[in-house]
């Protein structure tokens, strides 16, 4: 014969088994959602610590040139922005402070070229005026420098 068991405590005796240590689900795989959290708080963070700062810097247009043979970028670089800034070795200065230094640098930097990186749209007497003031100051070779032209099948139209 077959007993009968009370629903309510069928009830009672499956919680009890539910709950029991032993009687627990085994989980076979990893949550991730920790994880998740934690790499997502390390990235906030790091944007946070970061600095958005843009790199300072003269945007100077080149001549295009063919000759590709030159000085090398040395101490005594002269730059002339399209806006008529001058500057030597990235310091701001003027014409009479660029004759200063150029005469200092001479003797410094004896045979030593000049590298004078122009915009295309400074006028030539500009840079003739810095070449005079070059030479007066004994300095024996003024370069200007230029971008290498770019061939008419890597152009686009």
């Amino acid at each position: 014969m077959k007993q009968t068991i009370d629903p309510v405590y069928e009830n009672l005796l499956h919680m009890g088994r539910s709950f029991h240590p032993r009687a627990r689900r085994k989980r076979s795989f990893v949550t991730l959602s920790p994880l998740v959290d934690v790499l997502l708080l390390l990235a906030f963070f790091f944007v946070l610590q970061s600095s958005f700062v843009l790199q300072p810097g003269v945007y100077v247009d080149l001549v295009d040139g063919e000759f590709t043979a030159g000085v090398e970028y040395g101490n005594m670089v002269v730059t002339v922005t399209r806006e008529k800034t001058l500057l030597y070795n990235d310091e701001p200065t003027t014409l009479p402070g660029l004759a200063d230094i150029l005469s200092g640098e001479s003797k410094a930097h004896p045979g030593e070229p000049l590298l004078i990186q122009a915009d295309r749209d400074v006028p030539h007497s500009t840079i003739g005026g810095i070449c005079d003031l070059a030479k007066a100051a004994g300095i024996r070779e003024a370069v200007i420098a230029h971008s290498i032209k770019r061939s008419a099948t890597s152009e686009t139209p």
